[in-house]
């Protein structure tokens, strides 16, 4: 019987745990063999389900570790960013029937970089008669760009019959009072597209903590979306 002395007032010879070394164990006498781990095994959890409970978060098994996290944590995105911008911001592949003037719709929609002391305006047109997204460009809202834009249409070969815009002073200003018409009425669907952007980007979200630090993701952004979703 363990613990009780034997003939000749000796208790049995103690086990070895391992690599010749004995384990003083609470709770049992240390004569008592059990069998432990090999060096360097992990312990099992005893849950036969380790994923779930409200403590899965905590474990280290759950989402990438930091020796797996790539050395640029934007190398993905910045990647199809630089590809994308070396295309024309263009809609590919469109040509303008001969027969039909092109009429253009042309509005502004407000964002910011780093904080609302630096904005950023995407500036961008449609078909009037078809609603298609046709180009766009990214910049202050200034002459400057608005000329940027009619250069990329001039660049794809495109000739504006006639412009349907707000009463924006770069519109004013750089476009002749007969080849252009004002109002809010014909922008109502490209600014409808407006709210599709902000709804599907968190960035661009008026009221957000999210926004981008740097003016190449945010313009890189904005332009992969166009592609992929208006494009």
């Amino acid at each position: 019987m363990p613990g009780v002395p034997a003939a000749g007032g000796r208790l049995p010879p103690r086990q070895s745990y391992g690599r010749g070394a004995t384990l003083p164990l609470h709770g049992l006498p240390p004569h008592v063999p059990v069998a432990l781990p090999p060096p360097g095994a992990r312990a099992r959890h005893p849950d036969p389900h380790p994923g779930h409970g409200p403590e899965w978060q905590r474990r280290a098994r759950h989402g990438p570790r930091a020796g797996h996290q790539p050395a640029d944590g934007h190398g993905g995105a910045e990647k199809k960013i630089t590809a994308v911008n070396r295309r024309p911001p263009v809609r590919p592949g469109y040509t303008p029937e001969a027969t039909t003037p092109l009429r253009l719709c042309a509005d502004e929609m407000w964002s910011f970089v780093g904080g609302k002391r630096y904005p950023r305006w995407l500036w961008w047109v449609e078909e009037a008669a078809t609603g298609r997204v046709l180009a766009f460009v990214l910049g202050r809202r200034i002459h400057a760009t608005f000329q940027r834009l009619r250069a990329v249409l001039a660049a794809a070969g495109w000739v504006v019959d006639h412009w349907l815009t707000d009463a924006w002073w770069a519109y004013v200003d750089c476009l002749d009072p007969a080849e252009r018409t004002a109002g809010k009425a014909p922008l109502q669907a490209l600014e409808r597209k407006h709210l599709t952007l902000r709804t599907r980007l968190k960035r661009l979200a008026r009221r957000t903590l999210c926004f981008s630090k740097k003016q190449f993701f945010h313009d890189g952004l904005i332009t992969l979306f166009i592609f992929h979703f208006f494009f």
